[in-house]
């Protein structure tokens, strides 16, 4: 593996209520993250969360144009289809 630094350009957070984040993922329009038992997201420009859905997110989270995937514990996963606008 090749190593490089990075440069961090921003931090966001804390977020009220969330203590641990599983997983992060870029929508093109908001960062999704899994925190437990919530899929939240938040506006990168303002900082502000802007939608939170209850269900099982523990791991990694990824998004594919269209759909938002988050890994839970168990061997299943679930799949958020975002709303075309």
């Amino acid at each position: 593996m090749i190593e490089s630094a990075a440069e961090v350009l921003h931090e966001y957070g804390p977020f009220p209520g969330i203590n641990n984040v599983g997983g992060v993922t870029f929508d093109g329009q908001h960062v999704w993250f899994a925190s437990g038992d919530r899929l939240n997201s938040f506006d990168p420009a303002s900082g502000e969360m802007v939608r939170s859905i209850d269900v099982a997110a523990h791991a990694g989270t990824a998004f594919d144009a269209s759909i938002c995937f988050s890994l839970q514990r168990v061997a299943s996963r679930r799949s958020i289809r975002r709303r075309a606008r």
